[in-house]
């Protein structure tokens, strides 16, 4: 694992030969990590452009989390104290490329857009058929939970298609949520399977949150190679 971590009990991480599969296929590679995988994806020889994706305020927060219906009140509680430190450390000097504020999701979409196309040029939008062979630099996406990561790196899939980007599934050790599939969504593991491949060092990076791990794994980016 490239990185892993511990978020809201659960485990996450990305695996170092998913993040490599993604790479040699041309594509350009995004994870969507906690504060925790970016610290460890820093100390890793990967070497990413990183976006923050913050709140307009706190208040605004909480009110997106609680809208969504889907956490208790002690899950938005520990999701509103993460945010407050991941906030800080996203705004920190030199932590991040680029700090997008996501007041508006058509507005910060046009700011991601802009700032994709600086990175990436030969990017081509939905009226095209040409992608390259290069293998570019991946994308780091981080912020608070209900910020609305997941749905700007969907309408980033949408504006740019034909198979452009390469988006790691994570693994985690949290049971799944009502819709989510296995696969899609997270690839979900044990923890002792977790923890064991993490000492095998096949996490890009990993994370430990609120008792559970999350991480991306190497050989995610391989199945992008293995179908194109």
């Amino acid at each position: 694992f490239i990185e892993h971590a511990e978020v809201h009990g659960n485990f996450y991480g990305t695996s170092c030969s998913g993040v490599e599969s993604v790479q040699s296929s041309g594509k350009v590679c995004i994870l969507d990590i906690d504060v925790q995988g970016v610290r460890n994806v820093k100390e890793s020889t990967l070497d990413p452009y990183y976006v923050f994706i913050a709140p307009p305020s706190m208040d605004a927060l909480e009110k997106r989390l609680r809208g969504r219906g889907s956490e208790s009140e002690d899950d938005v509680n520990k999701r509103l104290a993460n945010a407050t430190n991941e906030l800080e450390y996203g705004k920190g000097d030199g932590n991040f490329d680029h700090v997008l504020t996501n007041d508006n999701v058509s507005v910060a979409f046009d700011e991601l857009v802009g700032l994709f196309m600086g990175w990436f040029p030969h990017l081509k939008g939905v009226d095209s058929h040409v992608t390259s062979s290069l293998s570019p630099r991946p994308v780091v996406f981080c912020g608070p939970s209900g910020v609305g990561k997941g749905t700007l790196i969907d309408m980033l899939m949408k504006q740019f298609p034909n198979e452009q980007f390469g988006f790691s599934v994570s693994h985690t050790t949290r049971k799944p949520r009502d819709g989510e599939e296995d696969g899609v969504h997270y690839n979900f593991s044990t923890v002792e399977n977790m923890r064991e491949e993490i000492s095998d060092g096949k996490f890009i990076e990993h994370a430990e949150v609120n008792g559970n791990i999350y991480g991306t794994r190497f050989d995610s980016f391989e199945s992008f190679v293995e179908t194109g």
